[in-house]
């Protein structure tokens, strides 16, 4: 699909966590070149801001806020913010979170608790902040992030596949309550994605053994994860709510 045909973005409000880098950045520039004005939220204040003025300098029309996304009140003002900005907020792409590996039986709670937060409190708190000014639009396009982890159960992962499986069933709850107002919601699952997080945290050995396992072999790469995020944020996607999108290349978890 050329950019002529991809759905428009044109004039779009839309939020996008976890910007600075990775799934997130990508994201981002690919929502900008579709039409929306885009806000990159990062916790990084050195990585956002560059980001956000390398695409502003290309002609994008991006803002950079950094805001920490387990604190409520932040998040609030976050939304707040926005919404007056532009006048509404159309679409939110919750990708923010922490890529920690670490065994149950080893795991603090203080461990357990930064990276539920992370990743499902933060989610909650941009997506409740988020609603009213959706509602009071009658029109809202929400994308929630899961893993491809939460299927397989890696070793390691419990805290974050229990975040990231929280998030499915938070999304699906959500999709109900705010659909009668004009509002998706849906989870991107993505699968093993050559993010620099990603390729630092996995051996090479492991790399290979995730992609002989699916139906096309190779690392997905941060745009494999942008495009369909982008095609659920725009109005051709009304009729998609309440789902999980596995883009993982055909993996087979069983």
């Amino acid at each position: 699909m050329s950019s002529s045909e991809a759905p428009s973005l044109e004039n779009q409000s839309i939020i996008v966590t976890g910007a600075a880098a990775g799934l997130g950045l990508a994201a981002g520039e690919l929502l900008a070149k579709r039409g929306a004005a885009v806000t990159l939220v990062d916790l990084n204040t050195a990585k956002v801001e560059a980001e956000a003025k390398r695409m502003a300098d290309a002609g994008l029309n991006v803002d950079a806020q950094v805001v920490d996304l387990t604190d409520r009140d932040e998040v609030q003002g976050l939304m707040d913010g926005v919404a007056q900005r532009y006048g509404r907020i159309d679409g939110l792409v919750n990708l923010a979170a922490l890529y920690q590996p670490c065994e149950i039986s080893e795991m603090s709670v203080e461990f357990w608790h930064r990276i539920v937060q992370s990743s499902l409190d933060s989610t909650f708190f941009t997506c409740q902040a988020a609603l009213p000014h959706m509602t009071k639009a009658g029109y809202g396009r929400i994308v929630n992030t899961s893993s491809g982890v939460v299927l397989m159960g890696g070793a390691g992962w419990g805290a974050y596949c229990a975040a990231k499986a929280g998030v499915i069933g938070f999304t699906r709850v959500l999709a109900r309550e705010a659909g009668p107002a004009g509002i998706t919601a849906n989870v991107i699952m993505p699968g093993l994605i050559a993010t620099e997080h990603a390729l630092e945290t996995l051996d090479e050995q492991a790399i290979q053994v995730t992609t002989a396992m699916q139906c096309v072999p190779r690392l997905g790469e941060p745009d494999d994860i942008a495009h369909p995020i982008a095609f659920l944020l725009s109005r051709e996607a009304g009729f998609i709510s309440g789902q999980t999108i596995n883009v993982g290349g055909g993996m087979n978890y069983l």
